[in-house]
Parts: structure tokens; sequence; C-alpha cells
């Protein structure tokens, strides 16, 4: 590493510095036999997928129409309402004032549908988190009793909604981590139990989405909550969130942000000493990084594997603190 590397150049490597990752939790959904995008009614599907290639929207609406009848009359949750949406978005297409017609039609036939996860998704950017989460409560039994796997995304990362249990469970974790609901979370708290990595993920939410002082107090109340976090769970992957935390907030001080702040020179000591030069400084914390990628490749098995595996923070701020000039 370069000794004279410039407080600019890290500046400018904040820019390129990916976020913290979310947690990778893995294993296979079950249920009906169907396309890699959850699909069922493979055959009509291909049948719009050449109308729509071919841009005949008339073609088009008449295979939805189909598909949406079968898929009802089937149950076929996810065939249904891509189906039925996808009709609105045609509709739009051909004429721009039917948008709304064929909007409040998608409505209804989703209230007539009445599958709690469908008419969750289809709400969840249209009602209030506290209005979802009483529709999930109201509808537990049913949301528990399925798993629609086909319909676990909404900005939840793909690797970790596969240990997710049920519909129940699903809806909490949109409503606690996109929505950041406090009684959802509270409900998902006592769901998961003490069950890891579950609960350490949710402990690691709780901690990243409180909302600290947008000063330097707060910064150095965040790190310091990171580093107990990463701490409490040593030995474990779930730790690396905290470290990656920890690490990223040393890396923003020695750039110039904050640096002269008491509160955040406390929070990140021992490790960043304020006497040291600031390329001696570097070195520690490139040090410190490497470390802990060193202990991210250490977990070779299980689910630890797999969250370690999803995580290149230490990497890119190594290459950060790499750049030349």
């Amino acid at each position: 590493m370069k000794t004279n590397m410039l407080v600019t150049s890290a500046l400018v490597a904040i820019l390129c510095f990916a976020a913290i990752t979310t947690a990778a939790f893995v294993s296979k959904d079950k249920g009906q036999n169907q396309t890699k995008d959850g699909l069922v009614l493979t055959d009509l599907w291909k049948r719009y997928t050449a109308a729509d290639k071919a841009d005949r929207p008339k073609e088009m609406m008449a295979v939805l129409d189909a598909i949406v009848s079968k898929a009802k009359a089937e149950r076929l949750h996810y065939d249904f309402y891509t189906a039925a949406s996808q009709k609105v978005v045609v509709a739009g297409n051909r004429d721009w004032k039917q948008r709304d017609e064929y909007s409040a039609w998608l409505d209804k036939e989703v209230d007539e549908y009445a599958e709690p996860i469908v008419t969750f998704h289809h709400n969840l950017s249209k009602e209030s988190p506290a209005s979802l989460t009483d529709f999930v409560i109201v509808n537990k039994a049913r949301l528990q009793a399925a798993r629609n796997g086909a319909f676990y995304g909404d900005g939840l990362d793909n690797l970790w909604t596969g240990m997710v249990k049920d519909d129940y469970e699903y809806t909490l974790w949109v409503l606690s981590v996109i929505k950041r609901s406090e009684k959802a979370m509270s409900l998902l708290n006592e769901y998961v139990g003490d069950s890891y990595p579950k609960a350490a993920y949710l402990e690691y939410r709780r901690m990243v989405d409180k909302d600290y002082k947008r000063n330097d107090d707060g910064r150095a109340e965040r790190i310091a909550a990171a580093r107990l976090f990463a701490e409490k769970y040593a030995g474990r992957a779930m730790s690396l969130y905290g470290k990656a935390i920890v690490l990223r907030g040393q890396f923003d001080s020695l750039s110039g942000i904050s640096e002269s702040s008491a509160a955040l020179r406390e929070a990140q000591r021992p490790a960043v000493s304020v006497a040291e030069p600031v390329e001696a400084t570097y070195k520690i914390l490139y040090r410190d990084c490497k470390s802990a990628e060193k202990e991210r490749l250490s977990y070779s098995k299980g689910i630890d594997k797999e969250i370690a595996g999803k995580m290149n923070d230490f990497k890119l701020l190594m290459e950060s603190l790499d750049r030349k000039e």
C-alpha cells in the first residue's frame, strides 16, 4: 500500500464503497412444479410471450384472460396475480386512458380472489405499515398455513428469504425491514425466538435502522453499537456485519469525515489513535480489514458460509485503501 496515500483519494473511494450487505439465509422452496420465476401455466405463458414478441396486443389480452381464468380455478396465486397485473400494463400501453379503469378492475379481482399473500403484495405500496400489520394479524392463521415463495422479494435478499418458514413470517420481515414497523418487528421477534441466524439478523436490523442523530455523537453511538454486536456474535458469521460498520466508520473518519470529534474517536478506540499520523493509521485499518476478510473466508460450513459468502465489504475497503493516486 502506498504510504503517502492522500485523504482525497480515500474520499473518492467512499463513493464507490458498497452498502453493508443484508444477511444471506438459504434453503430450498417447496411447492408446485413451476418455472424459475414461479409461474406454473408455462404453455399459456409461452403463448403470451410469442404474442408479445409479435406485437399483437389483442392476442396478448386474450391469453392473459385465459391465464387469469385458469389460475383462479386452480388457485395458482402467482400466475393469477402476474397475469392480472400484466393486463393493466398491456391495456395502458394500448390506451393510457384505460389504465385507471383496469387498475380498478385489478383491485376488485384481488379482493374477490381473497388470498392473503396476494392481497398483501398488492397493497404493499398502497397502505400504511400499521394497516398492513393489522391485516397480517387478522389473517395470521391462513398466512401460517401457506408458503408462497414466488411472492418473496419486495426488496428483501432472495438468499435469506429461502429460510422463511411461511407467508406470515415473510410478511412480518417485509413490514419490519422494509416498512420499519415496530409492531411487526415485535411480532417477528416473538415468532423467530432466539433461532440463529434469524434472531441475530433481526437484532442487526434494529441496530442499523435506529434513528441516530445526524452528528458526530450519533455516528459514535452507531459504531459503538456495531462493536457490541460483533462481540456478541464472535465466532459466527453474523459478527462480520458489526465489524463492517466499525471499519467503515474508521475509514470515513480517516477520510476527513468528522475526524475531529472526540466522541467518534472514543467509539473507535483502540484501533484508531489520533496521535498516529494518518498514513500509519491507514496501515492499521488495512491490517484490520485484512484480518476481517481472513475471518470471513474461514467460515466454510453451513449457514455461516452462506452469510459470509454474500459479503464483500472488507475486500472493497482494502481495494479502496490500495488505490494509488
